[in-house]
């Protein structure tokens, strides 16, 4: 095996590592919230049930109320999708692309836990504001990626990225709302369906 090939395979152990871990301190972290209440749980507490360094903690969610909105998908799931706009795909190419995996292992998989986690962060106003702050700043990179792919300029990208963000986001609302009774998909089909038919209007 090659130097890259080497380097390849350290990298996807390094980061299943890193996955395992984040999952297994957020499974931690809702055994607590679920037994004590959210604002009764400190880092340190979480730490400590886990069996982790504070630090560690804090290096993968960031904050407390990341706990409950990040996880170990995060990153592959961001690199692919800005990498597929950075080439030139389209916005919807991309984020299907990049997102369909993530929709099995969160919403099939993973079902329970992130029901809880919709729950709790819709429901929580510090959460709901931790999640408002990533999700600008996660929109300037996806923006930037837009732009770079050439297809839409930066204010149509802000205006582009802004409605997707947001979109998907409340498709997850109502998603949880109705007690996750069907596909997250069917909401997010139904949501872009509407918006086309706004168009269609005029």
């Amino acid at each position: 095996m090659d130097q890259d090939g080497e380097g390849a395979v350290v990298a996807g152990l390094r980061q299943r590592k890193k996955q395992a871990a984040m999952r297994h301190i957020q499974h931690t972290a809702f055994a607590l919230f679920e037994e004590k209440g959210f604002d009764n749980v400190t880092v340190e507490q979480v730490a400590e049930a886990a069996d982790v360094s504070q630090s560690s903690v804090y290096r993968y969610f960031g904050t407390k109320e990341g706990l409950v909105f990040r996880d170990e998908y995060d990153d592959a799931v961001f690199g692919m999708i800005l990498a597929e706009l950075e080439s030139g795909a389209t916005v919807l190419g991309a984020l299907d692309k990049g997102m369909g995996g993530m929709i099995e292992e969160h919403f099939h998989h993973d079902r329970d836990i992130t029901l809880a986690r919709t729950k709790l962060w819709a429901s929580h106003e510090g959460i709901r504001a931790a999640v408002g702050l990533y999700l600008t700043k996660l929109s300037e990179r996806v923006v930037e990626a837009v732009v770079t792919g050439g297809r839409y300029d930066e204010m149509e990208a802000r205006f582009i990225v802004a409605a997707l963000l947001n979109g998907m986001l409340s498709a997850t609302l109502s998603w949880q709302k109705a007690g996750a009774s069907r596909p997250l998909e069917e909401y997010m089909d139904r949501g872009l369906s509407a918006l086309a038919r706004v168009f269609r209007e005029d």
